[in-house]
């Protein structure tokens, strides 16, 4: 008898949380169907995206490899393969190769690939429209989607990072002040001297020149002009 080699290929949509377990299922259930049926499992491959998008990753390896190594691909159901016509010139090459789980081994005939794959097409823009029609009809009973209250919020943490920082600045604007007093003059000079004390730039780090220039201007343009 002879080696029938393949490879499985899982899928399952970017929403985890409404399909979990999906994809251990999946595998779970290809691979007493492989062991039933003679296959020898070279590897397994998932991925997590919409299969109403036809150029994946993933899909698109499993495709070549198939096509290197004449392997067979293992797929649980067509919609798990695709939910869009346009798959076909994809996988028209590895046709003979695909065994679908829903359908036994064996080649699984054109017309009933097609009628399956415009089935799933259907029913994931239904799924679209259902989706769409609730939300329509909460949002005209009042219900706000979102967080209403975002920019207020934005607004607040801007001000809060503001305030902060201003406050920041009039401490190290008052240590930089007295050094200056002391004869340290330059930027080079106030750096050393800031690290020496211990004074820590805002992200808890030591100054470098860089910071202490940033720093001495944003205190010109938010505090001097304010005196």
């Amino acid at each position: 008898m002879a080696t029938k080699n393949c490879i499985l290929y899982a899928r399952q949509s970017t929403n985890e949380n409404k399909q979990r377990n999906s994809l251990s299922v999946q595998l779970e259930t290809m691979r007493h169907f492989c062991s039933n049926n003679g296959f020898t499992i070279v590897e397994e491959y998932t991925e997590i995206m919409s299969g109403t998008i036809t150029d994946r990753p993933v899909l698109n390896e499993v495709v070549k490899r198939s096509i290197k190594e004449d392997l067979f691909i293992v797929i649980l159901r067509v919609d798990r393969l695709s939910r869009d016509l346009k798959i076909y010139p994809l996988v028209e090459d590895v046709m003979d190769k695909i065994r679908f789980v829903q359908f036994g081994d064996s080649k699984i005939d054109l017309l009933v690939f097609s009628v399956l794959l415009a089935v799933s097409q259907n029913e994931s823009k239904m799924i679209s429209i259902r989706t769409s029609m609730a939300m329509q009809q909460l949002k005209s009973k009042g219900r706000r989607f979102g967080n209403p209250d975002l920019a207020a919020q934005r607004a607040k943490s801007k001000k809060v990072r503001k305030a902060n920082a201003i406050a920041y600045a009039k401490k190290a604007d008052n240590l930089i002040n007295e050094f200056i007093s002391l004869g340290y003059t330059t930027n080079k000079a106030l750096t050393n001297k800031l690290n020496a004390v211990g004074f820590k730039t805002r992200n808890g780090k030591s100054f470098s020149e860089a910071n202490l220039y940033r720093l001495r201007t944003f205190i010109r343009r938010n505090l001097k002009c304010q005196a």
